[in-house]
């Protein structure tokens, strides 16, 4: 029987390779749309077409720099490239995609663990649609009271580190903006 490896490395390389190239082509038209809503956010007008290409530019130019950290200083330089939009007025829409990544990606980790554990924990299938619902409910109240939700994190804004401060500083950023901002995009959707 002839086994050959390499054959097979080849081969599952291929399919993840195609997997992400399809995740990819599905995403990027979502997160264009995110960066036009909040370039908009920041008085900067921008077409949609030019959003994917920066969209595009940036996903390839972020493979070639190390530790995703080229996105902040990639995609600055292709908006001003694309669109003349200022690298100022870019940086801090930048920032906030990458916190904002961030910070779902942390809750999706923790409601991962919490069903994906419950199978070596509980094994209950009653705690996991009641886990599941209970989760549900919670974003669905937040976005309907998005105006309390923004009001109640606001307070922390003292945590914040100060830098992050300073750039809220310089983009004005404040609570009015922030729930004004939420509406639009609850408008959107």
């Amino acid at each position: 029987m002839n086994f050959d490896l390499s054959y097979w490395f080849k081969l599952i390389w291929n399919i993840h390779f195609f997997y992400a190239l399809t995740i990819t082509i599905l995403t990027t038209p979502i997160i264009a749309y995110r960066y036009k809503i909040l370039l908009n956010y920041f008085n900067e007008k921008i077409s949609l077409l030019d959003s994917f290409f920066i969209t595009y530019a940036n996903n390839f130019l972020s493979y070639l720099s190390p530790f995703r950290i080229g996105t902040v200083f990639t995609k600055p330089l292709i908006t001003k490239f694309f669109s003349k939009i200022l690298i100022r007025k870019s940086v801090p829409v930048t920032i906030f995609e990458q916190i904002f990544e961030f910070g779902w990606q942390i809750i999706l980790l923790f409601i991962l663990l919490i069903f994906i554990g419950e199978k070596f924990l509980f094994n209950n299938i009653l705690l996991e649609i009641i886990l599941f619902c209970l989760v549900i409910f919670i974003l669905i109240i937040a976005l309907l009271n998005h105006e309390k939700v923004i009001s109640f994190l606001w307070r922390f804004k003292n945590l914040l580190p100060r830098k992050i401060k300073e750039i809220g500083r310089k983009a004005n950023l404040n609570e009015e903006k922030m729930k004004e901002s939420m509406g639009m995009i609850m408008t959107y959707a």
